[in-house]
């Protein structure tokens, strides 16, 4: 699975895997997002807004984990 570069102020890139939704935010954290239909992550991808979209169709709806920074290079694999 491959990280969706995304242009917003607050989302740096996106990702999908079954009913995970990954998040990784500007300032380098990320979240993952469970159970999430796959509906919203295309509508997250279409949106104007995408920080729009996401504070008001995901933040505080789905259960969510933070992701610790890994100590290697890259991100943490969201496969």
């Amino acid at each position: 699975m491959d990280w969706v570069p995304v242009q917003s102020s607050v989302l740096a890139a996106v990702a999908f895997a079954q009913t995970q939704l990954w998040v990784k935010f500007r300032t380098g954290e990320i979240y993952r997002y469970l159970d999430v239909p796959v509906s919203i992550y295309h509508q997250l991808l279409a949106a104007d807004s995408k920080g729009r979209f996401f504070n008001a169709r995901v933040r505080d709806l789905f259960s969510s984990e933070h992701m610790p920074r890994s100590s290697g290079a890259g991100s943490p694999d969201p496969s």
